[in-house]
């Protein structure tokens, strides 16, 4: 994984600050590949003389394939797709442009909608011509808007908090908070699901023919989401940045994914 994140320092000409990293192996482009996942951001928090201050430019969250698995399939009964090593210079480096971009396909002001996507894996034949892709991107459209707190996997998600900085200046009474995005990319392309991930306004989950589903909502929640299993549903839940009830969203695992306890830990 170490290598993975070199490349990324180089691929951008410069390393930016990074969450960490949330891994999943996916079933996607006729293959198991091994994912990485995380974004970009960066929140210096504030001084008795300075206020917070925030990465700025463009950041984006990732999903990066780990294609170097020679090792780990001459071990285990387990395979993913590889790519071969190689070992002189020019050596296999990608760029940006190596990677499928995602864009939001719809925006309001408290939801987000993607459509599904296509990775052109590289040497592989999921698209006509063109399969040199590495994974995808996905650059956050609203002003200053970044990743600071970490993501977690779940049900074939890549799910994570955003922060958009509050557009404070000198001398002013009112201390603005920071609102940001719970978004849910799909894992293995970072586009919309063929279902919703979070029920829309009417608590459907369905999707139209055609249409663009459910990826974001925006809440002003902060911090990793927590993961809590009732049952077989999912929900999200998350601290908020006023200080109010946590937002909790229930989540549309899919893909065939079994929601049980697996441990327990009693609490005294």
């Amino acid at each position: 994984l170490i290598p993975i994140l070199q490349y990324f320092c180089f691929f951008v000409n410069y390393c930016l600050n990074t969450s960490a990293i949330a891994v999943s192996a996916t079933f996607i482009g006729g293959e198991q590949r091994l994912i990485i996942g995380f974004g970009t951001g960066h929140a210096m928090p504030f001084t008795s003389t300075s206020a917070t201050t925030y990465q700025t430019g463009t950041q984006s969250v990732y999903g990066i394939w780990d294609w170097d698995m020679t090792a780990w399939n001459h071990l285990s009964s387990v395979k993913y797709a590889t790519l071969t090593k190689i070992i002189t210079s020019p050596y296999r480096t990608f760029t940006r442009s190596n990677l499928f971009t995602d864009t939001v396909d719809s925006q309001t002001s408290t939801t987000r909608t993607a459509s599904i996507a296509i990775v052109c894996w590289n040497n592989s034949t999921t698209c006509a011509s063109g399969n040199t892709q590495y994974g995808w991107k996905f650059d956050l459209p609203d002003s200053g808007e970044q990743v600071i707190y970490n993501p977690v996997f779940s049900g074939g998600t890549l799910l994570l908090n955003t922060t958009i900085p509050p557009q404070s200046s000198v001398g002013q009474c009112t201390l603005l908070l920071p609102t940001g995005w719970t978004m849910a990319f799909d894992m293995g392309t970072g586009g919309g699901k063929l279902q919703n991930v979070f029920p829309d306004s009417n608590g459907s989950l369905t999707v139209l023919t055609g249409a663009s589903s459910i990826v974001g909502l925006k809440q002003g929640a902060v911090g990793t989401p927590y993961i809590v299993s009732i049952g077989s549903k999912q929900y999200a839940i998350s601290s908020n940045v006023s200080g109010g009830s946590p937002p909790i969203n229930q989540l549309n695992t899919q893909g065939g994914v079994t929601v049980k306890r697996v441990s327990w830990e009693q609490l005294r």
